[in-house]
C-alpha cells in the first residue's frame, strides 16, 4: 500500500480536486482507495456527474475495488462504454461483484431477468451486458481445471 494511507487523509472533498490535476491524482488515488469502504456513496454521486473521462475511469475503477453492490448500475452503465478503460474497469466490477455472495445473486438475478436492470439500457446495451454477464458467471462453469 502507498504511504499516501497515512494519517495525512486530506478529506473526500480535496481528493477529488486531487484527481482533477495529473500532479495530485495518483496520490488522492491512494489516499481514497485506503478508505474505499467509507466513500462508495460519495464516488457514486461523483462518477454521475465528472465530465473527465479520465478522472470517470479512475472513480470506476475506485468502485471496482470496493465490490459494492451499490455501484452495479454504474458498471452496467460503463460496461458498453466506447472508452476502453472505462468500459475496463467497470467489466472489472462486475467480476468483483461476482466474488461476493449478494453481488453474484445480483449479477444472476440480471442474467436469467429475474430482475430489471436497475437502469435503462439500449438494446444493444442490453445485449452487450449480457454477453458480459455470461462471460463473468460461466467462466467457472468452462473452466475444466476446477
Amino acid at each position: 500500500m502507498s504511504a499516501k494511507s497515512s494519517d495525512n487523509f486530506p478529506g473526500f472533498a480535496r481528493c477529488m480536486r486531487m484527481m482533477r490535476r495529473r500532479v495530485t491524482k495518483e496520490d488522492a488515488y491512494w489516499w481514497l482507495r485506503g478508505r474505499i469502504g467509507e466513500f462508495v456513496e460519495p464516488l457514486l454521486a461523483e462518477v454521475e456527474k465528472e465530465r473527465d473521462i479520465g478522472v470517470q475511469a479512475d472513480i470506476v475503477e475506485l468502485l471496482a475495488d470496493a465490490r459494492d453492490v451499490r455501484a452495479l448500475p454504474v458498471f452496467l452503465k460503463h460496461c458498453s462504454s466506447s472508452n476502453y478503460w472505462l468500459r475496463t474497469w467497470a467489466i472489472w466490477g462486475l467480476r468483483g461483484l461476482n466474488e461476493i455472495s449478494g453481488g453474484r445473486k445480483a449479477l444472476w438475478d440480471l442474467y436469467w431477468r429475474r430482475a430489471p436492470p436497475p437502469i435503462l439500457l439500449s438494446v444493444d446495451d442490453e445485449l452487450l451486458v449480457h454477453k458480459s454477464l455470461e462471460d463473468i458467471l460461466r467462466a467457472d462453469v468452462h473452466d475444466h481445471r476446477k
